[in-house]
């Protein structure tokens, strides 16, 4: 049912109603361009309770925009309109106009022409030269005012006098506040966002040039690939969890849940999700912990999204009171005040509105339950402070849950969007809160690899402490000091906090120099690393040179094992730190047999020489061609005289590690049908490991080319292929 252009008294609103809830008809509000405030809000009195049944049939989604936020209002899911205290207007002057306009005194304007009925005592009216005036200065802001009254010049002409009034010179141009503001440039009368002429007033009582609130966009670092990478990371959090256009944004069109996919927290009676059904939220701690057992009556959600998160974690003893802070976003329906239609009406946006709060904690054994924002009523900080450990620490668990009821339409207004809990000292840079993981050797006797891979893995990551456990989030806690530096940095933290998108910068692993090496263990004469040089040493010389890798690991073998006694960070790790050590001379074993196989195996060294020329070719060949793409007039020949081709010594090892196994297929760490090697390098992304892989590949293609029929298999140019196509020097 089209309704009429105007909805007052002659509409029938119980006949319309009747047929609403028998499910006859659907109102369409499109063409309506007045109302009558009584009438509408008797049509939506009936469905206060039930207005999510009846939402599609009352036509909320055909609104009119100049409308919407009038009967939004009137159906009782948003504010009074009137609640926008200010509005701005951009007007378009000549210097000869036509009616009494008076620079710095009034604005004078017939009422008939768009938004000529809008402007009201309170508006900022901001004044700028018509784009066609005779003057050539089109399109520039002269002046802006605060208007004091509305004044009826004649039956068609009103005057808006102003209170206060700034004359602006020089000009400012559009430019210079970002562009047109102006929904329609053929209006003589636009409204505009209020940020705008805050933005002109400022720019013309200061001598800047450009606007002093920066955008997300200004304050990212692209001038370094550290710069773009945390700059990408910070895109995508802000695009996955927001708000990505500001604490207290505006988004226009999409709701909440729609524009946010991560981070979310559901009231208590959303719709449920059977997927969902089965993941309960439960609490406190793990079996094994110290933590006791799962936190009851902790909010769960049976949609996908949760109704809360926490953390556990321990504070320090002695520690009497923390402080903990709850923040959130919540989003409201209303009227914007950025966005405008052409006739000057406010749309009708989601706003952001922060929420929460900071608040003192005591630890005293107990139930935690508190209100961290008054104004955001069932919202409620929950948890449990265990009774204090032997040395005197305390389990702290804490959930922010979000308790409020499913309103019945505008469900978004109910849910938490960008959801954190923060726990820190009662003074800054207070570190009161303890790691909660403690060192589990390896038992001797066990058989279990996955037992002792966690075990030695502990004993590699023993400095870098757990502090706290999340429940429905991630958590991440500030060391104390660098512990990178200092070796205590992670025996205490400032602050915790959970964070719904986590992440780790993992630092660069960099071979020692050889300078450093050498004043570390006598004798060494550094690593040869060339790959030129390694392709065109004699046997004898490259043997040699070779041998330095395993011997100088194994002297830093030796010098770890020293450490196991007396080294005080590895008490508690000892079991592991043998089996570890076990693990490094098996490796240094395999690396002198590769270095044993080069000395004796002449399909070997004619195999480990191709490579390194195969290897330094492609590495020459991908910088020259990086610097063509990149503009750079040179030559092959110039990268080949000025850039080194040097292995990283991890990916010679890798080399050296491979070459028995390729070399000989019947090798028994190889063909064992259980226990087999399979040497993988695994570090993060930009580290190398693809070259060192592409290193044992040309290895590996050589030797075949060489070994001819090999396992029934022939090389491609079998067995009488010849030396010469792999090694030219024979």
């Amino acid at each position: 049912l089209t309704l009429p252009s105007f909805v007052d008294s002659t509409v029938d609103v119980d006949d319309l109603v009747s047929r609403i809830k028998a499910g006859a008809v659907v109102l369409d509000w499109r063409a309506v361009e007045t109302i009558d405030r009584d009438v509408v809000r008797a049509l939506f009195a009936p469905f206060y309770d039930d207005i999510d049944l009846y939402s599609d049939a009352l036509g909320i989604d055909t609104f009119p925009e100049d409308l919407e936020a009038e009967i939004v209002w009137l159906a009782g899911f948003g504010p009074e309109p009137d609640s926008v205290p200010r509005r701005s207007w951009l007007v378009i002057q000549k210097h000869e106009s036509d009616y009494a306009d008076e620079s710095g005194v009034h604005y004078e304007y017939p009422t008939h022409i768009p938004n000529g009925q809008q402007i009201s005592a309170g508006d900022t009216i901001v004044c700028m030269v018509n784009a066609k005036g005779a003057d050539g200065d089109g399109g520039r802001i002269f002046g802006i005012g605060d208007v004091e009254t509305i004044q009826e010049v004649n039956d068609d002409r009103v005057r808006a006098s102003y209170g206060e009034y700034l004359t602006i010179d020089p000009m400012l141009s559009l430019d210079a506040i970002g562009g047109d503001p102006r929904n329609n440039g053929t209006n003589a009368i636009n409204r505009i966002p209020n940020p705008i002429a805050d933005l002109v007033r400022q720019l013309a009582t200061s001598d800047a040039s450009a606007p002093s609130e920066t955008s997300i966009l200004d304050e990212l670092d692209l001038t370094s690939g550290e710069g773009v990478r945390d700059a990408m990371h910070r895109l995508v959090a802000l695009d996955l969890l927001g708000p990505a256009l500001g604490p207290e944004e505006e988004l226009l069109g999409d709701a909440p849940r729609n524009r946010y996919v991560v981070g979310a927290l559901a009231p208590q009676d959303a719709e449920p999700n059977d997927l969902a059904l089965d993941d309960v939220l439960e609490g406190g701690g793990e079996a094994g912990h110290g933590e006791g057992s799962a936190d009851a009556n902790v909010a769960s959600s049976s949609t996908l999204f949760s109704s809360s998160i926490g953390m556990t974690f321990v504070v320090a003893a002695g520690v009497d009171e923390i402080e903990l802070e709850a923040s959130w976003g919540s989003y409201d329906r209303r009227p914007s005040e950025l966005h405008f239609t052409d006739s000057g009406s406010p749309k009708m946006v989601w706003r952001r509105q922060p929420r929460g709060g900071t608040l003192p904690l005591r630890i005293n054994p107990g139930r935690i339950e508190l209100a961290p924002d008054p104004a955001a009523e069932g919202v409620i900080i929950k948890g449990l402070v265990r009774p204090a450990s032997p040395d005197g620490s305390s389990i702290v668990t804490l959930f922010l849950v979000n308790e409020q009821p499913k309103p019945p339409t505008l469900g978004d207004t109910a849910w938490l969007f960008q959801p954190s809990l923060i726990v820190r000292g009662s003074s800054d840079e207070e570190a009161v809160f303890a790691r909660r993981d403690v060192p589990v050797d390896l038992d001797p006797e066990s058989g279990d690899p996955e037992a002792e891979e966690r075990a030695i893995l502990g004993m590699t990551h023993r400095k870098h402490a757990e502090f706290a456990i999340g429940h429905g989030v991630a958590v991440h806690a500030e060391p104390a000091a660098d512990p990178w530096v200092d070796d205590a940095g992670w025996e205490r933290a400032t602050e915790v906090s959970t964070t719904v998108l986590p992440w780790y910068d993992v630092p660069v692993t960099e071979t020692p120099a050889d300078d450093e090496l050498a004043d570390r263990f006598d004798g060494f004469e550094g690593f040869e690393l060339d790959m030129a040089d390694l392709a065109d040493l004699h046997r004898n010389e490259l043997v040699a040179v070779l041998r330095r890798i395993p011997n100088t690991y194994g002297q830093w073998i030796d010098e770890q094992a020293a450490r196991v006694s007396t080294d005080a960070g590895l008490a508690g790790h000892e079991v592991a730190a043998e089996r570890a050590l076990e693990k490094a001379r098996l490796a240094c074993d395999r690396l002198a047999e590769g270095v044993d196989v080069i000395a004796t195996d002449d399909n070997a060294f004619a195999a480990f020489r191709f490579a390194n020329r195969s290897m330094r070719t492609q590495r020459l060949r991908s910088i020259y061609a990086l610097k063509r793409r990149r503009g750079e007039d040179v030559t092959f020949d110039d990268v080949e005289a000025e850039v080194p081709a040097k292995w990283r010594a991890f990916q010679l090892a890798f080399l050296l590690l491979n070459i028995p196994t390729v070399t000989h297929p019947d090798h028994e760490k190889r063909s064992k049908s259980v226990g087999s090697y399979a040497d993988l390098l695994w570090f993060p992304t930009g580290g190398g490991k693809t070259e060192a892989y592409l290193g044992v590949a040309a290895f590996s293609i050589a030797m075949r080319r060489l070994q001819g029929e090999i396992g029934g298999y022939e090389g491609d140019g079998g067995v009488g292929v010849e030396r010469a196509q792999v090694e030219p020097d024979v």
